[in-house]
């Protein structure tokens, strides 16, 4: 892919977004840069009775997040962004960043169905129990829709591509890396 793109991941958590997100790079060699890794160290900070902002940790870890975007954009790679983006502003973001950094902003919204993905964040609150996932991800369906309400916004100035995370992983990539070599043959 000659020209840089910018691929927002969005769906909801636990839907597997991260496990996408990491074969894509993988397989289109592409920086994969994950909201949650910024999130993991700065819920660590929180708890440190020194830290005092008025900026929440979630509003830091998008600055963290997008800031690291210009960055890899600036040095000439593509990249791969995993987060929920489910608020608005979030994906403007994303998409000017991309463009700001010359690079095609584009969306792959991963969607599951939901007796899947309340077992999948039963098994996430499992292990979050046992100590083996942070536990600020959360795991709850209807906390999660509340929250997040995903679909109060459309995606009108980026191509989007939905990712139906029933499909194995091996069956999902090699489409979207199919999809991401036709938009930057389009895009030139």
């Amino acid at each position: 892919m000659a020209k840089k793109i910018v691929v927002l991941i969005r769906g909801y958590p636990g839907v597997g977004k991260t496990t996408f997100s990491v074969e894509l790079a993988k397989q289109a060699r592409m920086c994969l840069l994950c909201k949650d890794d910024v999130r993991d160290v700065a819920v660590e900070l929180e708890k440190d009775e020194r830290w005092h902002t008025e900026m929440s940790t979630n509003a830091m870890c998008y600055g963290v997040l997008w800031r690291m975007v210009e960055t890899q954009l600036m040095v000439g790679h593509s990249v791969v962004v995993e987060s929920p983006l489910g608020r608005e502003d979030l994906y403007r973001q994303g998409v000017v960043t991309a463009q700001e950094g010359g690079a095609l902003p584009v969306v792959m919204h991963c969607v599951l169905n939901e007796e899947e993905w309340g077992r999948r964040l039963c098994e996430r609150s499992h292990r979050q129990r046992t100590g083996h996932e942070e536990d600020h991800k959360p795991t709850d369906v209807n906390e999660i829709k509340a929250h997040y309400g995903m679909d109060s916004y459309e995606m009108k100035s980026t191509p989007v591509l939905e990712i139906d995370c029933m499909r194995p992983v091996s069956e999902l990539v090699p489409s979207a890396i199919s999809w991401l070599e036709s938009l930057a043959k389009v895009y030139q």
